[in-house]
């Protein structure tokens, strides 16, 4: 079985390609090439490789995107990758976002293009106002900053995020159907917040706060106002309440709808207040994976990872009791 070493070899091998041969090849200069998924995160579990490797590059322009998407770019890439890696790379799939393959078979591989983006603000600025269809179509964008917050978690926590990776796989394995299967990032984000609710970091502890939460699901309220992105994006009525006469200048209000001068930022926005229950992207305000984070699992469902979601909880509600935070990943 290969290690989780052998597997971060294969793709830095893969990302030294990229930036070596792919604009002679198809004209799209790398700009930063992101490993996200549980390679990139550092939660990847032996023998379940999966890796979401965004590649940013200026030569993709977002308004094209959005016209016509980035179809015609993957088509390039897999010309690309059947040329320069002829015995490691293995088509897969080709889905609306990703070029799906085999990496020296072992590692399961979605490639995604994006524009790139310096800083969140902009590309958030860029979110804004767009329909949920259009906002799918840059879930990939927020990867760079997703994974600097994985990377800055402690190693423990890492450690309990693993270990409840390896648990989900027993009850919803991933090579059958599964309804109400959770997708990693949802139990990543749970067991961070878990942990940083614990007061005492026991196990103990950090276990009871995550049942809580679940069982609890229906008035979950997450997000790291310190993440990557401005938090009032995504205000609750209170929160936006607090901020105006200080930040915020209510310039009209219609049908639950305000329209408000934001000092900070120096422009009108629309504000809609965020709904209750809410487990917010820590890299994208647009993104409640409440709701992305959660579906069902079809082990042929070429959307993969990027499937928008059901946020039917009752599956994880009825099974999280079996969960043993201190039992070690290799029990399960």
């Amino acid at each position: 079985m290969a290690t989780i070493n052998d597997a971060n070899r294969h793709v830095d091998e893969l990302v030294r390609i990229f930036h070596q041969y792919l604009k002679e090849d198809t004209r799209l200069t790398p700009a930063e090439i992101i490993k996200g998924g549980s390679l990139g995160h550092g939660t990847a579990i032996p023998g379940d490789f999966d890796l979401d490797l965004v590649l940013y590059s200026r030569d993709i322009d977002p308004e094209v995107v959005l016209e016509i998407g980035v179809d015609n770019i993957l088509d390039r890439l897999d010309v690309f990758l059947r040329r320069r890696l002829p015995e490691a790379y293995v088509y897969v799939n080709k889905t609306s976002f990703s070029l799906q393959f085999k990496l020296n078979g072992v590692i399961d591989v979605d490639l995604l293009p994006s524009p790139y983006w310096e800083d969140p603000d902009p590309f958030h600025r860029f979110l804004e106002g767009k329909d949920k269809k259009d906002k799918m179509k840059f879930s990939c964008s927020a990867a760079k900053w997703q994974v600097k917050f994985f990377k800055e978690q402690p190693n423990e926590v890492k450690e309990y995020i693993k270990r409840f990776k390896a648990w989900r796989n027993l009850h919803w394995p991933k090579g059958q159907d599964a309804v109400g299967r959770p997708k990693s990032y949802l139990l990543g984000l749970l067991m961070i917040k878990a942990y940083e609710k614990s007061k005492d970091k026991s196990i103990q502890s950090i276990e009871r706060e995550l049942k809580s939460m679940i069982h609890n699901h229906e008035k979950i309220n997450i997000k790291w106002n310190d993440g990557y992105y401005d938090w009032t994006y995504r205000l609750t009525h209170e929160e936006f309440q607090s901020l105006l006469g200080n930040r915020f200048t209510l310039i009209s209000s219609s049908n639950g709808v305000d329209v408000v001068y934001d000092k900070k930022q120096q422009r009108e926005r629309t504000y809609t207040p965020a709904e209750v229950p809410s487990i917010l992207d820590v890299a994208n305000p647009f993104n409640d994976v409440y709701v992305s984070g959660i579906g069902n699992y079809h082990c042929k469902d070429p959307q993969g990872s990027f499937h928008p979601g059901t946020g039917k909880w009752s599956p994880l509600v009825g099974k999280i009791d079996t969960f043993s935070l201190s039992k070690p990943l290799e029990y399960y």
